[in-house]
């Protein structure tokens, strides 16, 4: 266990050096997961404080902890999520030791998921720790229950601790009511020479799904969250069909190790071309057939492959989760995926040696060809967790590999902005906002009209942003995009010298945000110009009371001189 931990660990500590990236900004930088006092937990614990629409408070419990001892140094967060995917590997390796594996299939299934490159987004990025959290609390929730059911005497108490771990199970991710499935999976689904599990056992798998439901029911706001993505919905028979392809993708990208990729955007299966069709159902059946007859003839199996199919279920947006396909939703399923793997070399390799025609190398050769496939796993994450250097190394990959990752061509031009590199900025907000009209994205498009406007005036381009925000301004809802993105038209109609349409829009941003020194500024000028010098006279006051020290100091106290003598 501890070489591979050590290995493990060894892979993912260049990662450590990484910067925040993507949705890290957002959450960490701009605190909008963070708890900042009592007050923020106490609202926390009674309402949904997650910038998605999620109720997940040990999620913000834990970035707030990471925050309050690192403050904003991404080295901490880093390090504490590698330390959960250490841990993770860890009970996976005990669970396995439960699940009847020897010694070395057991390291060889620790290993493996640990060293699996779909895990690389859910261990390097830091906006994933959700992931890392629920099979912390699912895994150890299991293990307890097991330990306790091996042993009362020896592990006291071992079911309440269970129980208490799946409940902040199911506050870190909703994905958490898979736990009875993993109790069924464990306890109920053995071989049939096994004893089967006595009455206490069951009732306490009863109370355990009593109690995950209970918790559903008080905090089921992810139950009802819109079907509706940005006004493109998909009814069930389109989902269904859709995540026949995400289900087949998904599989072959754990067993042929194909390069993970975290964009979150998905084709629907309608909008597919015919051989495309063709393609994924012959897979499908292509696996759903194989899990059959494994089923049938292995029964060592089937708790692998139940576990791995119903961890899949949220994505299949059964529930409307939001999501459709992202390598780190992977980081549970794969659990089963892989015990699958191994377990089946398992039973290939004991049926081998059982033959006395076969040498028993045959069976340690396959040992030894999973090694190697997981230092080839090894390899894999540590090339894609040195890509997580920035913002610009990470996502330029992704765009480049799927040029419909909308958030990600989103967030190229929010870095490029933040770099003063508008021309570029401009370049990805435009190709995010007009994508092609069959993807599903999650993008949001309120901010990035106001974002490309904001990039356009930058550059100086002011009748462009003037006909794009006149043109795009009907789609923004919210109250507060709908007030700066009237703040940024008036700031073209001023470049273009149209003051008195200019001026009423820079009053009324001014009467909410009377602390924005360049909005008193240029108000101050519009009034100027059309000679409503009270007006100018308390916008250039203000401007050089917020800014005493300004560059421009000597030119706004002349236009004061020049109104004074005006009057």
């Amino acid at each position: 266990m501890f070489l591979v931990l050590g290995l493990v660990a060894a892979v993912y500590l260049p990662g450590l050096t990484n910067e925040f990236v993507w949705v890290d900004h957002r959450e960490i930088i701009e605190k909008q997961v963070l708890i900042t006092s009592p007050r923020d937990l106490v609202e926390l614990l009674w309402d949904d404080h997650t910038p998605d629409g999620y109720y997940r408070p040990s999620y913000n419990i834990i970035q707030s902890l990471d925050a309050a001892v690192w403050g904003l140094n991404p080295l901490g967060f880093h390090l504490s999520s590698l330390a959960l995917h250490l841990l993770n590997v860890t009970l996976v390796f005990l669970l396995a030791r439960h699940g009847g594996f020897r010694h070395l299939w057991t390291g060889l299934l620790a290993g493996l998921w640990g060293l699996h490159p779909v895990h690389a987004a859910t261990v390097g990025l830091v906006h994933a720790k959700a992931d890392l959290l629920v099979v912390s609390f699912l895994a150890g929730s299991l293990l307890l229950f097991l330990l306790g059911q091996r042993s009362e005497k020896r592990w006291p108490n071992s079911f309440s601790w269970s129980l208490a771990l799946l409940l902040a199970g199911l506050y870190a991710k909703e994905n958490a009511f898979l736990y009875p499935v993993a109790f069924i999976s464990f306890v109920l689904l053995r071989p049939p020479r096994a004893d089967r599990p006595h009455g206490i056992t069951r009732i306490k798998l009863y109370t355990s799904l009593v109690g995950v439901f209970a918790v559903l029911a008080i905090t089921h706001r992810f139950l009802v969250l819109p079907l509706n993505v940005h006004g493109f919905s998909l009814n069930l028979q389109e989902r269904m069909l859709t995540f026949l392809t995400v289900y087949s993708d998904y599989a072959f990208k754990l067993f042929l190790l194909l390069d993970p990729s975290v964009a979150d955007t998905v084709t629907p299966f309608s909008a597919l071309g015919t051989p495309l069709k063709v393609r994924y159902l012959l897979s499908f059946l292509l696996l759903l057939g194989i899990q059959v007859f494994l089923v049938v003839t292995q029964p060592r199996l089937r708790k692998w492959i139940l576990l791995y199919n119903l961890a899949l279920l949220p994505v299949a947006q059964i529930i409307p989760t939001l999501h459709f396909r992202e390598d780190r939703f992977l980081y549970l399923p794969s659990v089963g995926f892989i015990a699958l793997c191994v377990e089946g070399a398992c039973v290939a390799a004991e049926r081998l040696n059982s033959r006395r025609s076969l040498p028993r190398i045959l069976g340690r050769g396959m040992a030894a060809a999973l090694v190697l496939i997981g230092l080839g796993c090894g390899t894999l994450t540590l090339r894609e967790v040195r890509t997580f250097k920035n913002d610009e190394t990470f996502l330029q990959k992704e765009v480049l590999r799927n040029p419909d990752f909308l958030e990600g061509l989103a967030h190229l031009g929010k870095y490029y902005e933040r770099r003063g590199e508008y021309e570029r900025a401009e370049r990805y907000y435009r190709a995010c906002l007009f994508p092609r009209p069959d993807i599903v994205s999650y993008v949001d498009r309120e901010g990035l009209i106001l974002s490309y406007s904001f990039a356009l005036l930058a550059q100086g381009k002011a009748q462009q942003a003037y006909d794009f925000i006149g043109h795009c301004g009907s789609e923004i809802g919210q109250e507060e995009h709908r007030e700066h993105l009237s703040y940024n038209r008036a700031v073209a109609a001023y470049k273009l010298g149209r003051y008195d349409e200019a001026l009423p829009s820079f009053l009324a941003y001014r009467a909410k945000h009377p602390t924005d020194a360049d909005c008193q500024f240029l108000t101050g000028v519009c009034a100027m110009r059309l000679g409503e010098n009270r007006i100018a006279r308390d916008a250039f006051e203000a401007y050089l009371f917020l800014n005493p020290r300004v560059h421009d100091r000597l030119l706004v106290e002349e236009h004061l001189r020049a109104i004074d003598q005006e009057r």
